[in-house]
């Protein structure tokens, strides 16, 4: 009997009490369960959400599965053949960018570059002389290339022929005042501007880039050391000694306003107007029958590409009323910078600045330039290799 009692009381002692907390816990979870299977049970809505999800964890599960052998498949494949076939294309891509030839162009640009700052500022009295030998050696060449690419009209432009003048000035009148202002205005003037105006870049490794922005800068860089740093004494009776010449030295007195300004307009209009005549009257039907190149094309596609204030200006109308407004704006560009000039052939200090500005803003443009388009360039014409060599292969 006692036996029977204990036992009942084990049995109490074990039982969950109604108002304990995991009896309601159980009790209010499988309420909860069996709730909600009713509601996914009789909601549609649901039990398609509950299925797309099965769908979507076994598709999920199969890419998985597909992903993990064709791994396993391609490992030894990837092993033999280094990367993949992307890398592959850009190594490709990378080996058609740049060459040999060009890395030579930049290092000797580099070095004219350095060698041009060393002589200004060690032996600036021999600028002259380097810039009749630069005169000597890449005007022929320019002819030569010019000639060949059916650009030959452009050895007609301004900067040439004041190129001819200074290159006349430095070897058959060195000593003459009035004629040393005029090629002065005009070297130092329009002919340096230009490079700021039209934002011609050095670029180091092209060649074409290098001898256009010589052909702006040097004239008037010889020509100021020509007036303000005479050859030394020592020297000029070695040249007098060796050779029986006249003494080198330039003479530093000032000239006139009107050969500053006067002369060198006079000059620009003639030549404007012989420019005018062969290029747009003379020859124009040459130039259209022969796909002949000129400078009035190649900045009209320049500022067609920037199409600024410029460019809706002068490329309104007719073809005549083109034609004159570029002249127009030209004349109006070379008055000013002349007038401009007066102060700065008197000022020694004004002058020394516009060295200093004529040789910093081609060599930002040239950075500009390196920087931003050359790769893109690269890019493009290696694509335009692998495409050539992808066509050919398949002919």
């Amino acid at each position: 009997m006692s036996s029977s009692s204990d036992k009942q009381r084990r049995r109490r002692r074990h039982r969950p009490s109604p108002h304990s907390t995991d009896t309601w816990k159980d009790t209010v979870q499988k309420v909860g369960l069996e709730v909600l299977g009713d509601i996914r049970a009789s909601s549609p809505t649901l039990r398609a959400f509950r299925e797309n999800g099965l769908r979507l964890r076994e598709s999920y599960d199969a890419l998985r599965r597909a992903l993990q052998r064709a791994h396993k498949q391609n490992a030894p494949q990837r092993l033999q053949h280094g990367p993949p076939a992307i890398s592959t294309d850009v190594n490709r891509l990378l080996k058609d960018i740049g060459s040999r030839k060009e890395s030579n162009l930049y290092a000797a640009g580099a070095l004219v570059f350095g060698f041009g700052l060393f002589i200004a500022g060690a032996a600036p009295f021999l600028l002259p002389a380097c810039y009749l030998i630069f005169a000597a050696v890449c005007f022929p060449w320019r002819v030569y290339t010019f000639t060949k690419r059916k650009w030959g009209f452009f050895l007609l432009d301004f900067c040439y022929w004041g190129n001819l003048a200074t290159v006349a000035f430095l070897l058959f009148a060195p000593h003459n005042q009035q004629l040393g202002a005029a090629v002065y205005a005009l070297a130092d003037g329009p002919l340096a501007a230009a490079l700021i105006a039209w934002q011609s870049a050095w670029v180091f490794g092209s060649t074409e880039h290098s001898i256009s922005v010589l052909i702006h800068l040097l004239p008037g860089l010889a020509l100021f050391a020509h007036r303000y740093a005479p050859v030394p004494e020592s020297l000029q009776h070695l040249w007098h000694h060796m050779f029986g010449g006249t003494q080198l030295a330039a003479p530093a007195d000032s000239a006139g306003v009107f050969w500053i300004f006067g002369a060198p307009l006079i000059f620009y209009m003639v030549w404007q107007l012989m420019y005018f005549i062969i290029v747009q009257v003379l020859c124009r039907q040459f130039i259209r029958k022969h796909g002949y190149d000129t400078s009035y094309n190649a900045l009209a596609r320049r500022a067609a590409k920037s199409n600024n204030i410029w460019n809706r200006l002068v490329r309104k109308g007719s073809i005549a009323r083109r034609v004159c407004m570029y002249g127009l704006v030209q004349a109006v560009f070379t008055i000013s910078v002349l007038t401009m000039f007066i102060p700065v052939y008197y000022s020694f200090y004004l002058s020394f600045l516009w060295q200093v500005v004529k040789v910093v803003f081609p060599v930002y443009y040239g950075a500009q330039y390196q920087c931003e388009k050359v790769p893109k360039h690269a890019v493009l014409k290696a694509l335009r290799a692998q495409r050539a060599a992808t066509e050919a292969a398949k002919m």
